[in-house]
Parts: structure tokens; sequence; C-alpha cells
């Protein structure tokens, strides 16, 4: 449906989906002033990043359902490391 790292992405850095929205919105009008005093705008930390941005925006645009669905059934850190402590090992 979309790709392995977008889905990646999705499932490790993007919780709750209102995250996903903010994102997609700044990244869309990267050269507006995002403060009062216009000191914050968008700038990627690279390149790589940028680009794994616009692939999870044609992703959303694409396949919205599919990509709301990653984000949400992504596990949550907590459930995980209570679920971790259940986990039976063998000695």
């Amino acid at each position: 449906m979309f790709e392995q790292d977008v889905l990646r992405f999705l499932r490790s850095e993007i919780a709750p989906l209102w995250t996903l929205e903010l994102l997609l919105l700044i990244a869309r009008d990267a050269a507006r002033d995002w403060s009062i005093d216009g000191v914050y705008r968008c700038s990627p930390a690279s390149a790589e990043l940028e680009r794994l941005v616009r692939r999870t925006a044609e992703a959303y645009a694409t396949y919205p359902l599919a990509v709301t669905e990653a984000v949400l059934s992504a596990p949550s850190s907590k459930i995980q490391l209570f679920a971790d402590a259940f986990c039976l090992k063998k000695e």
C-alpha cells in the first residue's frame, strides 16, 4: 500500500493522530512564520526527513484510512512495557 519506511515512521514517531495533521500542515507551508514574532519556521533536520515527510503526506492523501490505522495501531510504549513484564522466557 505504502512504503515500509513510511509505515515505520508513522508507528514510531506519530502519536496521537493530530500530530500527523500538524506535521503535514506545517510542512505544506514551510515558508510561513509560525509565531507572532516571526521566529519559527519549518526546517527539516535533513533532506531524508524532508523526503520521508513528503512521502508520508502522499500516502495520507492517497490512503487516509490505512495511514490512520497505522498510527492508531502502533503499540504504546507503556502498554508494551506492561506486556513485556509478562513475557515468558526460557531459562
